[in-house]
């Protein structure tokens, strides 16, 4: 599922924001996901501003994969990883990701 998602994400050129929640990505469907996010814009990627991934069952694994790829890029809004089972270490990663580099960020749910 995630796979054929991020084939068909990767062929989007003005896709601004991304809504996953509810999908049961896991842990693996967000190494897919993260495939996806990490591609910058000018390297043809996506211009995307907000994630919606809230209620996938990310864990501290799938908000590890997600937080390499939101590491990289600027000008997000919005970031929902609600309801994801991500613990302590997974938190501090996205902390890590997001903090400093993101002025343009109004909007993050962590929220468990």
């Amino acid at each position: 599922g995630m796979q054929r998602l991020a084939e068909g994400l990767s062929q989007c050129s003005s896709l601004a924001c991304l809504s996953l929640s509810s999908n049961q990505i896991g842990g693996a469907g967000a190494e897919c996901l993260a495939r996806v996010l990490s591609k910058r814009r000018e390297e043809g990627g996506l211009p995307l501003e907000c994630l919606e991934a809230a209620s996938n069952g990310l864990g501290d694994e799938g908000a590890a994969c997600v937080a390499e790829a939101l590491r990289g890029r600027t000008g997000w809004v919005r970031v929902n990883l609600r309801l994801n089972e991500i613990g302590a270490e997974g938190v501090g990663k996205l902390q890590a990701a997001l903090d400093g580099s993101h002025s343009s960020l109004s909007f993050v749910d962590l929220v468990q």
